[in-house]
């Protein structure tokens, strides 16, 4: 087998593979987002109420909006 031909194989075989995939990768790093979050809230809450003076209002780094689909 020459070279552009196993090139053309391994193509046609990533192409496909990327879009069976991609979902999986966009669910792991939406759920990585919520458990960063999630770290950073118990992290606040465990400062207690003598910081809350200084602390600024957090920013969400996700819009709901984004990941939700609207079926008119």
């Amino acid at each position: 087998m020459s070279c552009r031909m196993l090139f053309t194989i391994a193509l046609c075989l990533f192409i496909p593979w990327i879009f069976l995939e991609k979902p999986k990768m966009d669910a792991e790093a939406i759920a990585g987002v919520g458990a960063y979050n999630n770290h950073k809230l118990k992290k606040e809450a465990s400062r207690g109420t003598s910081n809350e003076s200084q602390h600024s209002e957090s920013v969400p780094l996700v819009s709901s909006s984004t990941s939700e689909k609207y079926i008119n």
